[in-house]
């Protein structure tokens, strides 16, 4: 299971829109469908915000698919 299933909150969702500069709710969902790759950069900033709720296994194919 992805990171953003375990959790889906708006606040970790507002960070990461934030560190990804997200703006609209389109581009919102291509990242979270996997159809936009994140930076190296973005990359470990989504992991380190998932690692401070306790998730670890952040990264995978959307509903295991």
């Amino acid at each position: 299971m992805r990171g953003w299933e375990q959790i889906e909150s708006n606040v970790v969702k507002k960070r990461i829109k934030a560190v990804c500069k997200i703006t609209s709710p389109v581009s919102w969902l291509q990242r979270l469908r996997g159809q936009v790759i994140p930076s190296a950069y973005e990359f470990r900033e989504i992991t380190k915000i998932f690692n401070e709720y306790g998730i670890t296994d952040v990264w995978g194919v959307p509903n295991g698919k």
